[in-house]
């Protein structure tokens, strides 16, 4: 399970650089509701990370610098490879939401909902930048995993 949620972690960092390259070098296009949402699914992660290490949270919808980016998005990868590492998978980690509200879950259902958060708002931004009338980057999990066929 942990080999399989280390691929999942691996992929959305290649995704979020390849984002984050993508922005820099279309900076003029997009626009500051793109920006949030990135932010925001920076955000999220590190939110996630730091209910798992009981540290503090940035707010969801806080704003960063776009030369921030790089940095946020290595730090959220390294802490959730950390926590693959060192804790167990089944531990499981009482939390209060944004509302305040109290919740448990399982270290594992957190990690799979981070990725599948990114996913969530990533098809959004995808969305975003072609209505723009810019190519979006394609992120099918199964088109950045693709190796070549083995000849027998």
């Amino acid at each position: 399970m942990n080999d399989f949620f280390k691929e999942i972690f691996a992929y959305h960092s290649k995704l979020n650089r390849e984002t984050i390259l993508y922005f820099q070098e279309h900076e003029t296009a997009i626009t500051p509701q793109m920006r949030r949402l990135f932010c925001h699914m920076l955000n999220a992660h590190q939110l996630w990370n730091a209910r798992i290490l009981n540290t503090p949270a940035f707010s969801v919808f806080q704003l960063h610098e776009p030369e921030k980016y790089p940095e946020l998005e290595r730090h959220n990868t390294e802490l959730s490879l950390n926590i693959l590492q060192t804790y167990p998978l089944s531990d499981l980690i009482n939390y209060q939401d944004t509302q305040g509200n109290e919740f448990e879950n399982s270290i594992k259902e957190i990690l799979f909902h981070i990725g599948n958060h990114h996913m969530h708002h990533r098809g959004q931004l995808m969305t975003m930048l072609r209505d723009a009338g810019l190519e979006p980057l394609i992120i099918d999990y199964i088109y950045v995993s693709r190796k070549p066929r083995q000849s027998s």
